[in-house]
C-alpha cells in the first residue's frame, strides 16, 4: 500500500500543517510514488485506522523513514496495533554496537532511508491496523513517521507451522 492517505478519519490527514492532524507528503522511489505520514508531536495528531477488509493469516510489515527534519533520526518512534489487540507495539530504530553486535551495514540508517520492518503474522478477519503517535512520556516529544505497510498472505503450508 503506497497512499497512506487511506487511513480513516480523512480529516487527520492533510497535506498542510493542521492541528490535530498527520502530515501526508508526496514520495517517490524506485519501486514507485506514495504519499507517506508524519505525526509531528506539536501538531498532537489522533490515531489513524486503515480499513482492510481482508480475511485469513498475513504477515504485516511497516515501512519507516527515517529522514532528516525536526529531529534526529534516533528520535523517530510509530505505535501500532491491529484493532483487537489490546496495546500498541512500537517501532523505532534498533540500536547496536558494532563492536558487540557485529558489522551489518544494513543496519546502518541515513537522512533518507526507509526500512521495512518486520510486525508479525496475523488472522486479519475483521482486523485493522491502527497507528499513533506516542501519546506520553519522552517518546511523545518524537516524530511518528510510516511509509508503505505491507500486508501479504501467508501460504496455507506457513499458516499450519504456527
Amino acid at each position: 500500500m503506497s497512499d497512506l492517505t487511506k487511513f480513516r478519519p480523512t480529516n487527520a490527514i492533510s497535506f498542510d500543517r493542521g492541528e490535530r492532524t498527520w502530515i501526508a507528503v508526496n514520495y517517490e522511489v524506485d519501486e514507485g510514488k506514495g504519499v507517506m505520514l508524519f505525526g509531528l508531536p506539536d501538531l498532537n495528531p489522533p490515531s489513524l485506522t486503515l480499513r482492510l477488509k481482508v480475511t485469513d493469516w498475513h504477515e504485516i510489515r511497516l515501512g519507516i523513514f527515517y529522514g532528516s527534519g525536526a529531529a534526529f533520526i534516533k528520535d523517530r518512534v510509530l505505535c501500532a496495533k491491529l484493532s483487537d489487540d489490546i496495546t500498541f507495539s512500537r517501532f523505532f530504530r534498533e540500536h547496536f554496537r558494532a563492536e558487540k553486535d557485529g558489522n551489518y551495514p544494513d543496519k546502518e540508517l541515513g537522512s533518507f532511508d526507509i526500512t521495512e520492518t518486520f510486525w508479525k503474522c496475523a488472522d486479519l478477519t475483521r482486523q485493522d491496523p491502527i497507528i499513533e503517535h506516542p501519546p506520553g512520556g519522552d517518546m511523545a516529544n518524537t516524530t511518528g513517521l510510516v511509509h508503505n505497510p505491507r500486508f501479504a498472505s501467508l501460504p496455507i503450508w506457513r499458516r499450519k507451522q504456527r
